[in-house]
C-alpha cells in the first residue's frame, strides 16, 4: 500500500491494555479540520 503526502491519517499510538489516558496520532492535512 503506498501512501500519497495528501493522506490524512489517524492511528491509535497507546499501547493495548489498560491505561489512563488514550492517544490518538492525527497526521496530514486535513489533521486540524478532524481534531
Amino acid at each position: 500500500m503506498t501512501m500519497s503526502v495528501t493522506d490524512t491519517i489517524a492511528a491509535i499510538i497507546t499501547a493495548p491494555g489498560r491505561a489512563a489516558v488514550g492517544i490518538i496520532r492525527l497526521s496530514g492535512p486535513e489533521a486540524l479540520a478532524i481534531a
